[in-house]
């Protein structure tokens, strides 16, 4: 049996068609195996993702990117923990990047659900264009 430290998105690729009505636009939960078998003492994973972008020829468009994490199965479920479960990024403070994480006691297997939101201002309709971000999973090993 070979032992791995391993994460893989089981979710496609997500688009969106914003409604102009809501500030805030959820995307299907993505989800996440995580599997660790190397590391006795543990490990952290951590899901990162940058502010959407646009660019239409030289002018650029952001918004802020939401994250939210949940624990949807675990083995041993006591070794699991979130350890941020929300984050958002806010572009007028400076902050572009959101994470949300896990931690693992010790050796284990998970599902994670992680759900990205697109927000913008409550008064303001977003600038027209495609915006993109990416969702990014790293394993953190001792």
């Amino acid at each position: 049996v070979a032992q791995f430290i391993g994460i893989r998105c089981q979710s496609p690729q997500q688009d969106l068609v914003h409604d102009l009505i809501n500030s805030g636009q959820r995307f299907p939960e993505s989800r996440w195996d995580v599997h660790n078998s190397v590391s006795q003492h543990g490990i952290a994973v951590v899901w990162t993702a940058e502010a959407f972008q646009s660019q239409t020829g030289k002018y650029v468009s952001v918004a802020d990117t939401g994250l939210h994490l949940r624990i949807h199965g675990a083995g041993p479920a006591s070794a699991w923990n979130i350890t941020q479960g929300s984050d958002q990024t806010n572009i007028g403070k400076g902050q572009r990047a959101a994470f949300v994480s896990a931690a693992c006691a010790g050796f284990g297997e998970a599902t994670m659900g992680v759900t990205v939101t697109f927000n913008t201002s409550h008064t303001a309709i977003p600038t027209a264009g495609q915006y993109r971000t990416q969702l990014i999973g790293t394993i953190v090993a001792p």
